[in-house]
């Protein structure tokens, strides 16, 4: 593949934030000891050769969409681990461009499961900010497509709707995440052109089970035995996990169908 290629990197926190745009863009994910060496993938956008690898924390994935490579990366969960993957694929691919996408908590009390945001500005909790770069104008805008938003990073699960509540007056930010902004300093630092896309997982009005952490591994892969555990203490926290499990397939698919639309726009 030609190293003069144009390159974005798709970067996700958890597997199931980007495994939706991994398939429609006709890429698998790695298993051990198989497709090391590489193997072409056919799909949407997707032109041979594709090249899968891992490493450690997260995975990663190559391929081209029309004359763009594309690196799709799983990061795990929180600053430390998102900002090492980037800087790690950063010296590896020499991206043009990073494309952070997943999942968010809505401040926004007019916002639902489901909708998708571009992000204008990211904010932490001392009050800087930083500005994200805003997609081009997609055509045509799914339904679900939202107006560009303010989003806040914090350290720690916005659980409840008062905790929700009390950052949504303090820093009047729509959205609130775990990495967005050690990503958005680190990419400045690095020269890279950011832009944030962020689907709503858990509206403003919704309460997150405590343990819901503890069900993601460090490399950002769910951990399917922690859930069972936690629903074996704790049986009548299921219908939310449902309801949680359905919005976040519903986040995962926009995100892939809104990623679709923002590379077909790039390449134009």
């Amino acid at each position: 593949m030609p190293d003069a290629l144009p390159t974005i990197l798709l970067l996700a926190a958890i597997s199931e934030e980007i495994a939706p745009t991994l398939r429609l863009l006709g890429l698998r994910s790695p298993r051990p000891g198989i497709n090391r060496a590489g193997h072409c993938v056919p799909g949407p956008g997707a032109q041979s050769p594709v090249q899968n690898d891992s490493k450690q924390p997260g995975e990663f994935w190559t391929s081209c969409f029309g004359s763009t490579r594309l690196i799709a990366a799983v990061s795990g969960m929180g600053s430390r681990s998102a900002c090492q993957a980037l800087a790690c694929l950063n010296e590896q691919f020499k991206p043009s461009r990073v494309i952070l996408l997943g999942f968010a908590g809505g401040l926004n009390p007019s916002l639902k499961p489901g909708h998708v945001l571009p992000v204008r500005e990211v904010i932490n909790e001392s009050g800087q900010f930083l500005p994200c770069e805003l997609p081009p104008a997609l055509e045509p805008a799914p339904a679900y497509w939202h107006m560009p938003a303010r989003l806040l990073t914090v350290d720690h699960l916005a659980a409840t709707p008062a905790a929700k509540t009390s950052l949504r007056s303090r820093t009047s930010a729509d959205l609130v995440d775990m990495e967005t902004y050690a990503v958005a300093r680190l990419a400045r630092a690095l020269g890279l052109p950011l832009t944030v896309l962020r689907a709503v997982s858990d509206p403003a009005d919704t309460v997150l089970p405590a343990a819901l952490l503890t069900c993601v591994k460090p490399d950002g892969r769910p951990d399917r035995l922690a859930a069972l555990r936690y629903l074996w203490r704790h049986p009548r926290d299921l219908p939310q996990l449902l309801r949680l499990a359905r919005h976040a397939r519903l986040c995962s698919q926009r995100l892939a169908q809104v990623v679709q639309l923002l590379l077909k726009r790039l390449s134009d």
